[in-house]
């Protein structure tokens, strides 16, 4: 398996990546290499059922009735 450097990673980050790794009980290494997978992961095409799901979910956003009790 091949090195890889990560040059000029905020502290912060890498506080934040060892907090997490150490939440579960892995290392560094093994959550980076989790994280790149999963970014690497071909995503599936979007079906016509996920589309109509979302439009079901934000249909509220087109109604001007609604929207203006929103911010009340």
């Amino acid at each position: 398996m091949a090195d890889l450097i990560i040059r000029d990673l905020p502290a912060a980050t890498l506080k934040r990546l060892h907090h997490q790794a150490n939440s579960h009980d892995i290392s560094v290494e093994e959550l980076a290499s989790e994280i790149i997978r999963q970014a690497l992961r071909p995503s599936a095409p979007l079906e016509d059922s996920d589309v109509e799901r979302v439009m079901e979910l934000v249909k509220d956003l087109a109604d001007p009735e609604i929207m203006a009790r929103a911010w009340q």
